[in-house]
Formats: C-alpha cells, sequence, structure tokens
C-alpha cells in the first residue's frame, strides 16, 4: 500500500554546516522562544542550477559551496535541501590531506574549500555552466578543493586530498532514485620535479551504476588539452588526470562531466563515493545532481504540479570493465592505437509511466500559459503534452462527461488523475477529479468519468497526470484550501499535461444516444434524441487527427419534438486508419453545438460495399482497387454464381451489375493481389 503524499512544496535553505556547528546551533535553538524557532535556517540555498554555458544537461542542480567555509581534516559537513519537492542530504565526512603543501604551510594547516571555476584560463567547466558568464565573471560555485597548492617541483610530492561523499533523496519520506555527477572543476595538468612527471586528477568510486560520461568538453586549440579516462573495479571507479602536457588554453580545457545513479535511496542506502584531489598546484571536483522536473503549464490560478524523475544517460560507456584507460579525443599526447571514450549521445527521459505517445521531458520551471502551452515547444521532447489528440465536447447543462487517455504505464501499478474547471472559476477542487488505476507494463487507453457535473459555458481547463504513487487518497487534499491539492503535490516519475478547452452552448436537442459502428467496409452512424426544440439539422463531420474536421453529409432535424426520435447515416468511404466522427447540431438560427466524438479504424485496403441490401448494381469503393485480383458472389449453399476478374494493367472495376440475380443473401469473396481474401455478406433485393 502507498503511503499517503503530503508535500510541503518550499522551505528554507540551511548553509553548509560541520556536525559541532549545527549541534552548538540546535543547542542554542533549544533555548528560544517558537516564534523566532521559525526562522531558523532562512538562508542561502546550496543547489543551484546554471544560468548559462554550453553544457545540455540544464537539468543538473550543482552543489553550492559557497557558504561553506574552510574545513579541517576529520570534520564532518552536512546539508539537507529542497528541489523541487524532493529533499536531499548530503554528507561529506573522512576528511584527510597527504603529500606537500604549498612553502609556508604545513599539513595540519591544509584545508577543505569552495571553489569557483573560471579563475584560472586553463578551467574549462565554466564555458559549459556558469552564472554570470565564464572566465572571472562566473558566480557558480559548485566545486571544493584544498585550500594551499602542492609543491610538486620543490619536493617531489603532489597534494592529495580525500572525502567521502554521501547522498540520499526522498519524497514526502519514501526513497527516490538518485542522480550523481562530478566533473574537473580546475584544469589539470602534467608536472615535472625534474626527474618524474606526475599527472594531476580527479577520482571518486561509485556503490550505484558503473560511470559512464554524460558531457565532455574537447577543447578546440587540440594538442595540450587531451585528458584521460581511467577506469577500474568493473568501472565502479574513474579517474580524470591530465594526459598531456602542460598548456595555456583560452577558452579553457578539456572537460569531463562523469555520471552514475543509485536506486531507491535513503539515510539507511545512501549514493557513496570515495573521493580523492591530486594537485601539483590543486585539484577541484564539481559536483553536482540530475534531477528533472515536467511541470504543467494552465494559468497560475491551477497551481504548479510537478512530477520528479531521473533520466537516463545515452551511450558514454566506457569500453569494457577491465582496468583500462579511455581518452576524450585522440592525437595530442594520447597514445598511438588508444580508446576515444564514445560521447554521450545525449540524455534519454524515461518512457514509462507516460500520457499519449510522446516522451516526457524536464521543464525549467512551471510555464504558467493562457492556452495551456507554456512548455509544448521546449525541452527534449516537444510536444510531450500529446494525450488528448481531441477532447471531447462538452456542452453547458451536462450532467456527465468522460475523456478516454492512452497511457503506457511502468513495472508497477500506475495512477492517473484528472481535473476539469467546470463551473470556471480558476482552480481545480475535489469536485472536479476524477481517477483511474492501470495495471504495470501496459499500453492502453483508461477512461476518466465525471457525473453529478454542471458546466458552466465559456473557455476553461484540463489537467491529466500519471505517477506510480496513488495520489487520489482524498486525505491528501488538505483540510481548509478551495483548490483541491491533489492537483499540484509533487509525485515520483510520470507527468503531467494541462489543457485549454470550450464548453460549449447547451445542446439544441436532448442527445440520448450516438454510436458508430464498421459495416461491410462503411461507417454506420446512428443517433437518437428525447427533445429537440427549434433544430434545423445535424451536419456529420469527419476528422483523421481531431483537428481538421470536414463535413461528410446532412440529416434533417424534426426541428420540435418531445418524443423519442431515431437518426442514421453511412460514410460509404471511410478513409484508411482511425476515422473520427462527430455530429454538428444546428438550430434555426445557426447556432450549433457539437456532440461526442465517435471513432472506427479500417484497414486502408479495405473496400466498401454499397448500397447493402442492393437492387440493381453495388459498387466498390477502396483506396486501393488496383489491389482487388477477383471478386465471387457465392450463395448460401457454396455455389458461385458470380465471378469478376481483374484486366490485366487495369484497376478493378468498382460497379458490379446484380439485376439478373435472384433476390436472397449472399457472400461476397473479395480476393487481393497479395493472396488476402475479405467476405462480405450483402442481401440482394
Amino acid at each position: 500500500m502507498k503511503e499517503k503524499l503530503y508535500l510541503q512544496k518550499s522551505r528554507p535553505f540551511p548553509s553548509w554546516q560541520t556536525v559541532s556547528q549545527k549541534a552548538a546551533r540546535l543547542a542554542c535553538c533549544a533555548m528560544l522562544p517558537a516564534s523566532l524557532l521559525l526562522s531558523y535556517g532562512n538562508v542561502q540555498g546550496q543547489a543551484v542550477r546554471a544560468t548559462g554555458g554550453t553544457g545540455a544537461n540544464r537539468s543538473t542542480w550543482w552543489l553550492d559551496f559557497s557558504s561553506m567555509g574552510e574545513i579541517a581534516a576529520g570534520a564532518t559537513v552536512d546539508q539537507s535541501f529542497t528541489v523541487n519537492g524532493v529533499d536531499i542530504t548530503v554528507l561529506i565526512d573522512q576528511i584527510s590531506f597527504e603529500g606537500s603543501v604549498e612553502t609556508g604551510h604545513t599539513l595540519a594547516e591544509q584545508r577543505l574549500i569552495a571553489y569557483t571555476p573560471g579563475g584560472w584560463q586553463g578551467d574549462g567547466f565554466d564555458n559549459m555552466y556558469n552564472i554570470g558568464g565564464p572566465n572571472a565573471a562566473n558566480t557558480l560555485t559548485p566545486a571544493i578543493s584544498s585550500k594551499y597548492t602542492g609543491d610538486y617541483p620543490g619536493t617531489g610530492l603532489m597534494s592529495i586530498t580525500r572525502f567521502r561523499l554521501r547522498a540520499y533523496a526522498t519524497l514526502n519520506g519514501l526513497p527516490v532514485d538518485l542522480a550523481f555527477l562530478f566533473a574537473n572543476a580546475e584544469d589539470d595538468y602534467s608536472s615535472t620535479n625534474g626527474v618524474t612527471t606526475e599527472d594531476e586528477y580527479e577520482q571518486a568510486s561509485t556503490n550505484g551504476s558503473p560511470w559512464r560520461i554524460s558531457e565532455r568538453k574537447v577543447d578546440a586549440e587540440g594538442t595540450l588539452a587531451y585528458k584521460k579516462l581511467t577506469f577500474w573495479d568493473n568501472n565502479q571507479s574513474v579517474r580524470i588526470s591530465a594526459g598531456a602536457t602542460p598548456g595555456q588554453y583560452t577558452n579553457g580545457g578539456n572537460v569531463a562531466i562523469m555520471a552514475t545513479r543509485k536506486e531507491a535511496t535513503s539515510a539507511v542506502n545512501p549514493l557513496e563515493s570515495n573521493i580523492v584531489l591530486v594537485g601539483a598546484g590543486r585539484g577541484a571536483i564539481a559536483l553536482g545532481i540530475a534531477i528533472s522536473i515536467d511541470h504543467g503549464d494552465a494559468p497560475s490560478s491551477y497551481g504548479d504540479a510537478e512530477n520528479f524523475y531521473l533520466a537516463t544517460g545515452q551511450g558514454g560507456n566506457p569500453a569494457n570493465t577491465t582496468i583500462h584507460d579511455e581518452y576524450l579525443s585522440e592525437g595530442g599526447s594520447a597514445p598511438a592505437g588508444s580508446i576515444v571514450i564514445a560521447p554521450s549521445a545525449g540524455i534519454l527521459d524515461p518512457l514509462t509511466p507516460r500520457l499519449g505517445t510522446n516522451r516526457t521531458d524536464p521543464d525549467p520551471a512551471g510555464a504558467f500559459s493562457v492556452e495551456a502551452d507554456g512548455d509544448n515547444a521546449a525541452g527534449r521532447a516537444p510536444n510531450d503534452e500529446d494525450a488528448l489528440a481531441a477532447i471531447p465536447t462538452l456542452n453547458a447543462g451536462s450532467s456527465t462527461y468522460s475523456i478516454t487517455v492512452p497511457y503506457h504505464s511502468s513495472t508497477v501499478t500506475n495512477y492517473i488523475t484528472g481535473w476539469v474547471d467546470f463551473n470556471r472559476d480558476g482552480i481545480f477542487t475535489a469536485s472536479e477529479f476524477a481517477s483511474a488505476t492501470v495495471p504495470p507494463n501496459t499500453d492502453g487507453d483508461a477512461t476518466l468519468t465525471w457525473t453529478g457535473i454542471n458546466p458552466v459555458e465559456g473557455k476553461s481547463y484540463i489537467r491529466l497526470r500519471i505517477s506510480e504513487y496513488s495520489s487520489g487518497d482524498p486525505a491528501n487534499d488538505l483540510p481548509g484550501t478551495p483548490s483541491d491539492d491533489r492537483c499540484t503535490m509533487v509525485l515520483n516519475y510520470g507527468e503531467t499535461e494541462d489543457y485549454t478547452f470550450s464548453i460549449q452552448p447547451p445542446l439544441p436537442v436532448t442527445l440520448t444516444a450516438f454510436t458508430a459502428k464498421a459495416e461491410s467496409g462503411t461507417a454506420v452512424l446512428s443517433w437518437s434524441t428525447t427533445a429537440e426544440a427549434n433544430s434545423a439539422y445535424f451536419e456529420i463531420e469527419r476528422s483523421l487527427n481531431g483537428k481538421q474536421w470536414s463535413a461528410i453529409g446532412r440529416v434533417d432535424a424534426t426541428g420540435e419534438s418531445s418524443v423519442l426520435k431515431h437518426y442514421t447515416f453511412t460514410d460509404i468511404s471511410p478513409l484508411g486508419g482511425e476515422n473520427l466522427y462527430r455530429l454538428k447540431m444546428t438550430d434555426q438560427d445557426a447556432t450549433y453545438a457539437y456532440s461526442g466524438i465517435r471513432s472506427i479504424r479500417f484497414d486502408k485496403r479495405e473496400a466498401a460495399l454499397y448500397p447493402n441490401p442492393v437492387t440493381n448494381k453495388f459498387r466498390l469503393n477502396a483506396d486501393n482497387l488496383h489491389a482487388i485480383r477477383q471478386v465471387q458472389l457465392i450463395d448460401l449453399t457454396g455455389r458461385e454464381v458470380l465471378r469478376q476478374d481483374r484486366q490485366v494493367q487495369n484497376d478493378f472495376p468498382s460497379e458490379i451489375d446484380l439485376t439478373a440475380i435472384p433476390a436472397g443473401i449472399y457472400l461476397v469473396r473479395i480476393t487481393h493481389t497479395d493472396d488476402t481474401v475479405r467476405v462480405v455478406r450483402i442481401v440482394k433485393r
């Protein structure tokens, strides 16, 4: 049973603290009045997204170390913060320093500090991700390094910094998956003391998925900037090293951004990484967390709905699982015949759970919009909101309404929820809610139905959501709020789709039934009314996509009636594929309203045979008469009474004369050129 989801969608972000600082602060706060406790921790947040740069994964939240201060060996720093409703905790401990330090300082003075890429011209990370611009303009501080540089030329020893990072994420207390990224934030180079040459490097292990390269930057200046990646421990450990001689790079050196992920992280099951920084000067490592959010895009009065999920990288995997080296590019200092790691092919958003056909894609923020299309054209999958190709017509005064929602479920039971603003008051309420539960690993259609409604004519909005969590529990709608909190709560995986549509005027007739069925290659539409007032006619419209409609026929209405009336119309030439039908019910004063939509699918090759019953001749209407080889008329004893064969290089004739055939019931056997056969029952009068 899924736990209930209550969500406070934002909260203050405390700064990085050592454990001793936190204990002292909590002890101090314990003595304060309750009114003062409310402001505790209301300081700078600890994860930010870059606003500039060439990096492709704009959903990455880089840890912000700008307020961390100086951390000594043996200390522990931790931080808990919220990113779009997901609670994230990061802990850094087991800090130690080895090797050399610059002249005038000792290892005892060495500290872990924040690092802002761009201060050194060889830094390349700030060209990919920055705030304010690359180089000195950058204010994004996603990295940490040692305070003092090493003294390799003087001592023959590199500066070595070690620490352990643990991270986990929860949504409303429930474990969720977490993706972790690291990159070389400061340019690495090879240093010599006159005897030996050593590469600077950043190294990390993982207890999650094997490391893969998420993104890379290859410096166009070429030969001096090549990076080497060393993999071992079945690719659970990776080292980013210089792999080149020192150089000067006006656009920054090469950068490798490595990625790993761990499922269902929690305090007892965190993603864990042991990190080592080695520098002749200093090494710096940027740390980030990848979180993708799909937002709603209806007007702001409806609230910002969010679905949290993790995207998956495409490609960028190491060549094998043994210990080996790979390079970002060939040539330069890369040895002849060396492996060049395949670049990532980009970010792949999950296939399931989703609504409609197109994949969900991440949105940088809620894009409130009057037409509920604020994020449709953006992101990796333009028009990801495609579940409703055609929104069923809704008329003012209707008492029921249904929407069919195509879905693709994940490996567990999924939950589809929906809201329609029937009274057009600018919010979704609990009385406007409907839901459906769908089985795992299925592609299908779910029907949401509302009863006891009283729609108001005019422009309104629909919200549809799918998730792995059962958010429909009424207890998730917090008391005392006018809107239904379930429509804005953050959900794990899935997506949210918002739509606008118009509630139509009241029907000029009371339509009690409207059906569409396939008969002998034709589409037979039937409908009934129990009341008509000043009605003029029914115009039959057809569409293939639910957007462009064409009138294909017209049936006169009774005009004035208070009794049951039945009507029919036959589309003798349906198109190949799915045919959508609706009635345009027009009044004497030219006002009109639309019925609901009905659907029939026809094989593109399927031939329509009409009229049926037939008196003299019947016609074949098909998209490809040239694909018909033979037509036989067979009586109920199995005897062939008529045969028509296709003439060479001609299309099959569209008309067959049955004038001389006795009245009765016959089977028309249609044989196609590929030997497929279709049999249609026909009545001869």
